[in-house]
């Protein structure tokens, strides 16, 4: 039986307990863009329709460990993917602003503050030490944020390579009852079930 990343359940248990997982942090982020302070309708939609394109995509991969089929994998996996992309180039900005104070992410940091009354900007020096502290927690959670993604799309991968090869080896599967395998030698066992190859 495939194992994911931690050896504990089966590859497909941790591929569904991840979609779990990211159903309700998607959940949880929709709610938060309604109680915004000040909501801006491009970002409130911009934000619903990727909640919404990764709970779809969650959605199919208990169909695909049910059902047995590879392709509904698909979607997550490409979502993995492009998450690992956004992931890489947060975490590429923020070490690099970590490095030179006067990127781009800095200067977002700066306009927070002034916008937000964090700090009273015409203290210089202060300013900048709440954007150096900003910046250092900022890399620490890109980092975090990062390794997890990486998690995430290695568990989805190995699923829908796991599931691929159990149809391949299989054929097209049909669930057959267990008394017909004792007069049919042209079965398989997927998944604790018995199936058909035709």
């Amino acid at each position: 039986m495939a194992r994911n990343c931690c050896g504990i359940v089966s590859i497909t248990t941790g591929a569904q307990i991840l979609a779990v997982w990211i159903i309700l942090r998607d959940i949880d982020s929709t709610g938060k863009i309604f109680v915004a302070p000040f909501p801006d309708f491009g970002e409130i939609f911009t934000k619903l329709a990727a909640n919404l394109l990764e709970v779809i995509a969650c959605m199919l991969v208990f169909f695909a460990c049910n059902l047995r089929l590879e392709v509904l994998m698909k979607p997550i996996v490409v979502l993995s993917g492009v998450n690992l992309a956004f992931s890489v180039l947060t975490f590429s900005l923020t070490v690099e602003g970590l490095i030179y104070n006067k990127t781009d992410v800095p200067k977002w940091f700066r306009h927070l503050a002034e916008i937000g009354n964090v700090t009273d900007t015409t203290d210089v020096d202060k300013t900048e030490r709440v954007i150096s502290q900003a910046m250092k927690f900022f890399t620490v959670t890109s980092t975090v944020t990062t390794g997890f993604t990486v998690w995430f799309l290695i568990v989805f991968y190995k699923c829908y390579r796991h599931l691929k090869n159990t149809e391949s080896n299989c054929g097209k599967l049909f669930p057959i009852p267990k008394i017909y395998m004792m007069r049919n030698t042209h079965t398989c066992i997927a998944g604790g079930t018995i199936y058909e190859r035709i």
